[in-house]
């Protein structure tokens, strides 16, 4: 009915409607502040990288998965039912929804998160020290997306991700993996949905 959603948002097109919305305000801010530091390419990481800083963010994917694997079956809940997000039945009919907004996450949120927390957030707090860089915008990172049972998979991936950034002195490894973590947690999900 008018104004209901099935508590499963993959399946909503308003989902992709809204999040490049938010998410491209927030790219314009991340913009905006990094010209307090001279070029904001520079700033935000926006430059090249040496290949192996993706298989060196794909193992960063694997220990979040393991670790948020093993935390779930420890605490006995899903994370991913918790977001609401995530289908959690097989609805076919709402396939173009689900594709469209497939796209949108492994695409704008990526970018966007990324560029904020990875490229904006790891600058500003890499003057007191990489420890504090990583730290600071690994909990950010994992308290904003506001799923306890999923915050130490989330504050990995995330202080991995941030290792990366200022190992590789690059946001797109972080960018490249975010994108593939978000694929895989979104055809997980599909397939638990359609197995059941």
């Amino acid at each position: 009915g008018a104004g209901e959603t099935s508590g499963e948002l993959i399946y909503e097109y308003e989902f992709a409607l809204g999040v490049p919305l938010v998410y491209g305000l927030l790219i314009g801010l991340t913009f905006a502040i990094a010209t307090a530091y001279g070029s904001p390419l520079e700033a935000l990481g926006l430059r090249g990288f040496r290949l192996r800083w993706i298989a060196i963010a794909f193992a960063v994917i694997v220990t979040a998965f393991v670790i948020e694997g093993i935390f779930s079956a420890a605490v006995g809940v899903d994370a991913g039912d918790e977001q609401g997000v995530l289908p959690e039945t097989w609805r076919p009919e709402r396939l173009p929804a689900l594709l469209l907004n497939t796209f949108v996450t492994v695409t704008v949120v990526p970018f966007a998160e990324e560029l904020f927390y990875r490229g904006l957030g790891v600058r500003v707090f890499a003057a007191f020290g990489a420890p504090i860089a990583i730290a600071v915008t690994a909990l950010v990172f994992g308290f904003a997306h506001g799923i306890l049972v999923a915050l130490p998979g989330l504050v990995a991936f995330a202080a991995g991700l941030a290792w990366v950034r200022l190992r590789s002195d690059s946001v797109w490894p972080c960018v490249i993996a975010h994108g593939v973590y978000n694929g895989l947690v979104v055809a997980l999900a599909v397939a638990l949905a359609v197995s059941s």
